[in-house]
């Protein structure tokens, strides 16, 4: 009984461990796709853009980007 008790604590780390690399890998990717992004909406010009992690920044560029969208929404509207 000991064994088993061992085994499925084993196999839970286990599962946890893979779950966070998994987690990880999700969120690197996640951010290879801001920088990619930011980087895209730079060389075209688009003010407050450049590649950055800093997290004010990239709430700054959510916000011109919500921005952009909304002015869109209204000119699609007219």
């Amino acid at each position: 009984m000991e064994n088993y008790f061992d085994t499925e604590q084993q196999m839970e780390k286990s599962h946890s461990q893979e779950l966070a690399n998994l987690d990880r890998r999700i969120l690197e990717i996640l951010d290879e796709k801001v920088n990619e992004q930011q980087s895209t909406l730079e060389q075209v010009g688009l003010p407050g853009f450049k590649v950055t992690n800093n997290a004010t920044e990239v709430k700054v560029q959510m916000y011109i980007i919500g921005f952009i969208l909304k002015l869109g929404n209204i000119n699609t509207r007219l």
